[in-house]
């Protein structure tokens, strides 16, 4: 055999050998992953009772343990790559059964969010990079007009973090809005949106800020922490969960506007205190890299701060919020009315009866 050739060889083998060094390294890695994969395909399984679950399984038998669990399957730190979920389902796959991975998913999560039937089957076939991305996913609606990627070199605003704004000509109006109460003494009015399909779904129509309803307790905080830090490391995603809680942030600053969104129907507090959560929500969004030019809710800002400028319905607003506020303000504000009223009454008959003697004399 010529020389060459046996170098050649020789060349082959420790490429092979060191290649399958760094593939033993690996190999823990990978069947840590693959048994999280199949611990998962294997209990979306049994959730959507496409094979039986034992009778004393703890997952299903300890009401504590599944909330925890959920919590868990989102964080981003524990978050499996979606098409090795997806070949492991296909292996599993029953012939008899035509349910997708994808609508699994949603029905196990769905005891946590609690969503309809319709909503969970328009994205039984959508795909993610992984489980956090795949569920993120499934609140926005694809329909809207919603921000593909963010722009490194337009502004970056957070409550404390302004970066300079490029060449584009300003819009006064875009900028952060004021807290749910300063709203109200403007004149906005807040409705819950019980037909929306995602708490995402915000709209703002002749003064009436229609906001979804949305049970704030553990999973939704940490889901919100984990979307955030995803769309934050992962540039080519849209940033609309950073977006939403930017928002609420902008309208919960204190706990008396947590107490006015609460009385209105959009926040079920199951988190804590109005303190609390107005804590949560202002120290999420402290910091963090949002482009007022680039998002969902830009139009909306823009509506809201313009509607907000003086006028007739701000005025008013104001009027019917010191004088109104209470029965007891209204009561006040109506004995004031009166007593002047009465007076401008006492003082035009002493002027009717002063000329009206003059006349006869």
């Amino acid at each position: 055999m010529p020389k060459n050739m046996n170098q050649n060889h020789v060349i082959t083998i420790d490429q092979e050998v060191e290649t399958m060094k760094k593939q033993m390294k690996e190999a823990p890695k990978l069947l840590l992953k693959s048994a999280d994969g199949v611990f998962l395909i294997e209990l979306f399984r049994k959730v959507g009772k496409l094979v039986p679950a034992h009778q004393d399984d703890p997952i299903f038998k300890m009401a504590w343990i599944s909330p925890f669990l959920m919590r868990d399957l989102l964080r981003i730190e524990n978050q499996i790559p979606f098409f090795v979920l997806q070949k492991l389902y296909e292996v599993s796959k029953q012939e008899d059964h035509d349910c997708t991975l994808q609508s699994l998913i949603l029905e196990f999560f769905n005891y946590m969010v609690d969503r309809p039937q319709e909503v969970l089957k328009k994205y039984a076939n959508h795909d993610g990079k992984h489980l956090l991305d795949f569920f993120r996913k499934s609140f926005i609606n694809n329909n809207r007009d919603s921000v593909t990627r963010s722009s490194v070199n337009r502004s970056s605003i957070s409550r404390n973090l302004v970066v300079p704004e490029a060449i584009d000509k300003p819009n006064h109006s875009l900028k952060l809005i004021k807290p749910a109460t300063k709203l109200v003494t403007a004149g906005v009015k807040f409705k819950a949106n019980h037909q929306a399909d995602s708490f995402l779904d915000i709209k703002f129509q002749d003064g009436l800020l229609l906001i979804p309803q949305i049970n704030m307790d553990d999973f939704y905080s940490a889901f919100f922490l984990n979307c955030m830090a995803f769309e934050q490391c992962y540039f080519h995603c849209t940033k609309d969960i950073t977006t939403y809680v930017v928002f609420m942030g902008c309208l919960m600053n204190t706990s008396a506007d947590v107490s006015l969104l609460s009385h209105n129907k959009i926040i079920e507090n199951y988190f804590g205190t109005d303190k609390e959560v107005a804590k949560f929500f202002n120290e999420v969004g402290k910091d963090v890299a949002f482009d007022i030019k680039n998002n969902y809710l830009k139009d909306l800002f823009v509506e809201l701060n313009e509607y907000c400028k003086n006028g007739w319905h701000v005025n008013w607003a104001g009027f019917k919020h010191t004088y109104f506020a209470s029965p007891w303000a209204a009561v006040s504000a109506f004995a004031a009315v009166m007593l002047l009223s009465l007076a401008v009454l006492q003082t035009l008959y002493t002027v009717i009866s002063y000329y009206k003697k003059d006349g006869d004399k």
